[in-house]
């Protein structure tokens, strides 16, 4: 969005992202025990959305779980509940933040 008074673009997420193909969100995907850093790139390659994350302090967290027909902002709401996460958007980016997995 291009704010006139100010001169200045600002970048937002759409409402609800879809993913970039649609059959692609009818896919149901497993994931087991892999690295989180996995489900992030399945998401960002899913959606078209930058996912920025500490690939160090997030290097030794595993997950287990199944996506469905559910949002990107509800898996990725299940991820950071699994690996004690928060989640954001800034600049039309997702940003990851934790402390990590032990």
């Amino acid at each position: 969005m291009f704010d006139r008074k100010n001169e200045s673009l600002l970048k937002h997420l759409s409402g609800e992202p879809m993913p970039l193909l649609a059959e692609a969100g009818d896919v149901k995907k497993l994931f087991e025990d892999v690295l989180v850093s996995e489900v992030f790139q399945e998401l960002e390659t899913l959606y078209g959305i930058r996912i920025i994350y500490n690939k160090e302090i997030l290097a030794n967290c595993i997950i287990s779980t199944r996506f469905g027909h559910d949002s990107l902002n509800d898996k990725l709401d299940v991820v950071c509940q699994t690996i004690g996460a928060t989640h954001k958007e800034i600049d039309a980016q997702i940003i990851i933040e934790s402390a990590g997995c032990q």
